[in-house]
């Protein structure tokens, strides 16, 4: 039995077809991942910089509060949303801020 010639292009165009798709699925994978491995490597760098502005505030003498800031400040860019409200609303007497710090830990 003879194949049409039609037949014949159709079956190329559905092996095109699937062999783009896995190349894309495994260039997606390659793509994503790399993506993960960037922001994994920027928030270890965060966290070393960090650790080495509160080592370096310890060394310097400075109370646990101030050592403490030092680190917050530092390992802000690696914490995510800011979900503590606008600073207006934030209590300056050391009560609230205790209560507000234990929501914070």
């Amino acid at each position: 039995m003879k194949r049409k010639h039609g037949e014949h292009f159709s079956r190329e165009r559905g092996s095109a077809i699937a062999e783009a798709m896995l190349c894309l699925v495994f260039l997606c994978l390659i793509f994503f991942g790399l993506m993960q491995v960037f922001q994994w490597a920027a928030a270890k760098m965060l966290c070393e910089y960090s650790a080495f502005y509160t080592a370096k505030a310890h060394a310097l003498g400075y109370c646990h509060s101030i050592v403490i800031r030092a680190a917050r400040i530092a390992a802000t860019g690696a914490s995510g949303q800011d979900v503590s409200g606008s600073p207006a609303t934030i209590p300056y007497n050391r009560e609230e801020l205790a209560l507000r710090a234990k929501d914070y830990m």
